[in-house]
């Protein structure tokens, strides 16, 4: 069972993860997304000198007010805005395929603001759940990996940082995955961040011992 709108009796709550219970876990995320912004773009960077040797990295910036450098910023901004929405769509269409309901799109100001899908009064399986919150960051950083072979060389730059800034933006779907992946194969989900388990399971060692040092350390950032 992927998906259900009832959950079995035997199932309880286990588990509050809604964003706005623990702010300073978003805002390490949020550090931890710098990080991975610094790595992700020196590994694209040299894929793309191996890929295709020679092409153009970015010039030195110059705060010069004029047409074309407006232009410039757009040319990235744009960008970025379109992946937030393929991100998102993919999520949502991910949820779709699932439960075989559409699910809902919002934005929101609260942490560190941004969209986010929900399909309320859904309970998602684990493995559906680690499905859905993986799938962008999969198949966009996949594709992005192969257009690094055919864009004109004059925006295998952009692309590096568009790619860069995407997975660095997926810190949070990273970080869940990780955690939820440590749980019991049984456990069921909302989109809003409620857990539920049909109690003590056995694990692995090594599983109990990563989900106690994440659940210490929620612990402290809640």
């Amino acid at each position: 069972m992927n998906s259900t709108q009832v959950l079995p009796e035997s199932y309880k709550l286990a588990g509050d993860f809604r964003p706005g219970k623990f702010k300073r876990a978003v805002w390490a995320a949020s550090l931890f997304g710098l990080v991975i912004l610094v790595g992700s773009y020196a590994f694209y960077y040299w894929l793309a000198a191996v890929l295709r040797p020679g092409f153009q990295s970015i010039q030195n910036l110059h705060f010069e007010l004029s047409l074309e450098r407006l232009w410039s910023v757009w040319r990235v901004i744009v960008p970025l805005v379109i992946l937030i929405l393929v991100h998102e769509l993919i999520h949502a269409l991910c949820l779709w395929m699932i439960t075989g309901k559409r699910p809902v799109i919002r934005a929101t100001l609260k942490g560190t603001g941004g969209l986010y899908v929900r399909l309320p009064s859904w309970y998602l399986s684990r493995n559906a759940f680690l499905v859905v919150n993986l799938a962008p960051v999969c198949l966009i950083t996949l594709t992005g990996s192969l257009l690094l072979l055919v864009v004109v060389k004059t925006s295998i730059s952009l692309l590096i940082f568009c790619l860069a800034v995407h997975l660095a933006g997926a810190t949070g779907d990273l970080l869940s995955s990780a955690f939820l992946f440590l749980q019991p194969a049984s456990t069921f989900l909302t989109t809003d961040g409620m857990l539920y388990t049909r109690g003590t399971e056995n694990m692995s060692r090594w599983k109990e011992s990563l989900r106690s040092v994440m659940n210490s350390a929620l612990d402290r950032l809640e």
